[in-house]
């Protein structure tokens, strides 16, 4: 048993539950104990569920992955007022080191918890499945159809409540999803969102929030299949690193990751070969009013393309045709450029791919090259742009790799720039040139716009 005094805290209270009309509302409360003594409420995360929910022994389990969640964040111990399951208390440490190397922002904090006394339940026979209609999620159901039970759709997370049509018929897809594979569908309305969105940024918290409800859904289901958004090639990815999901485990339940083995084109194209899952695809995180993908964001586009590639476009008629256009002006984070550099390998191989769409992949991949370039260079500027190697740099190369660097630090540019001028003087008025003659060019043109109309107008009087 802790005896360790109370002092700054965070407090993980024990779920409470309550029957909520035919389904079960659990209650995760979470309070913050100050110096003086004081306890206040930092919130409480409801999760309803549309079944009847058993209700276990005293467990702390399913509070626990939300409350490390606010005292990693806050710096501050966790304390546990129920019992949690000694593996679970045990992988937390490991838990915590890897999330660390992710988030280095967040602090490793000790747990003060007991540990749950006598034998331990046997897990459950149930088998769930994580359901969104995404790639993954669907990819998912080609290795494990046999072997899934129950599928799980949660509201609030990656579709927030305030988005009620939207989650309708998002919820209405998954619906027609299990009903085709004669499994239930379990669904979770949670306002998970409102509450983690204080401490930390979203989505690195999804992880969490899934333990958390298979730990409340374990009476029922001893392994959730969780599918991966990466292969096993990239593994650093933060919240969806397979040992992440590992550590939060206990002996009656764990979440198994899945489909690492394949990249997401890969996915794509397995998808493809039994396009009876394509009409049920849903990837776009914007939730437009009136559908459920707007053809328009960084997440549709990348399935777009992906589809492109296979050919298999006009079988998904729950996303628009793609234009090159688009995907030229396509801007995407450097988490998913592991997904673009694998769709331009496989779209130089494809005899489904046009030269103009071929094309636009290849400018919008070697744009995001060179401005992750640059971004990896920007501390190292001053001593790059000093010497006289930075001449050597091939042209087409420098001008644009200068240019980056000068937009995402002005500062730099017109601050530091008179300390190393001698070495590249030559340069700086070329890339300075090259990148206002546009500018010049359209100021010019709306001047004689202007002159054009006044000396119209004139006239007409």
């Amino acid at each position: 048993m802790n005896t360790e005094p109370p002092g700054v805290e965070i407090i993980a209270g024990a779920p409470v539950y309550a029957r909520d009309g035919e389904g079960t509302m659990v209650s995760l409360p979470y309070r913050r104990r100050s110096e003086n003594g004081v306890v206040t409420l930092l919130g409480v995360v409801n999760l309803r569920f549309n079944i009847v929910l058993p209700e276990p022994p005293p467990s702390g389990n399913a509070s626990l992955p939300l409350g490390l969640l606010v005292a990693m964040a806050a710096g501050l111990p966790l304390r546990m007022e129920t019992p949690v399951s000694p593996l679970l208390l045990e992988n937390c440490d490991r838990f915590q080191e890897i999330h660390q190397c992710f988030f280095p922002d967040e602090t490793i904090v000790p747990i003060r918890a007991e540990a749950t006394a006598g034998t331990q339940a046997a897990p459950a026979l149930g088998v769930g499945s994580f359901l969104s209609n995404g790639v993954d999620s669907l990819h998912s159901i080609l290795d494990h159809r046999d072997e899934i039970t129950h599928f799980i759709f949660i509201i609030g997370f990656d579709i927030w409540l305030k988005h009620s049509e939207y989650a309708a018929r998002a919820l209405t897809q998954a619906r027609e999803t299990a009903t085709k594979l004669g499994r239930p569908l379990i669904v979770v309305e949670t306002n998970v969102f409102d509450f983690s969105h204080h401490y930390i940024p979203w989505p690195r918290d999804g992880h969490l929030v899934q333990a958390s409800i298979g730990f409340l859904l374990s009476p029922l289901l001893g392994k959730i299949i969780q599918a991966l958004d990466f292969s096993y090639l990239h593994f650093a990815t933060g919240p969806e690193h397979p040992h992440l999901y590992e550590a939060l485990c206990s002996e009656d339940f764990h979440i198994q990751p899945s489909c690492g083995k394949y990249t997401r084109q890969q996915k794509v194209r397995r998808l493809c070969q039994s396009p009876e899952w394509l009409p049920h695809l849903r990837v776009c995180w914007d939730m437009p009013e009136d559908r459920l993908n707007c053809g328009k964001c960084e997440k549709c586009l990348r399935t777009m393309i992906g589809l492109s590639i296979e050919g298999a476009s006009a079988l998904c008629p729950v996303l628009p045709e793609l234009k090159p256009e688009a995907v030229a002006q396509l801007t995407y984070s450097s988490k998913s450029f592991p997904f673009y550099y694998d769709m331009l390998e496989a779209a130089e191989q494809s005899p489904h791919v046009s030269q103009e769409l071929l094309r636009a992949l290849r400018a919008c991949v070697h744009r995001h090259q060179l401005e992750d370039l640059a971004r990896k260079m920007l501390p190292l500027r001053h001593q790059l742009t000093a010497t006289r190697r930075y001449q050597q740099f091939e042209k087409k190369l420098r001008d644009p790799l200068f240019s980056l660097l000068q937009r995402i630090d002005e500062v730099w540019l017109w601050k530091k720039l008179r300390r190393h001028a001698a070495d590249f003087r030559e340069d700086i008025r070329k890339v300075l040139r090259k990148s206002h003659k546009p500018l010049l060019k359209q100021g010019l043109r709306q001047a004689w716009l202007a002159k054009a109309r006044a000396l119209f107008r004139r006239k007409s009087s």
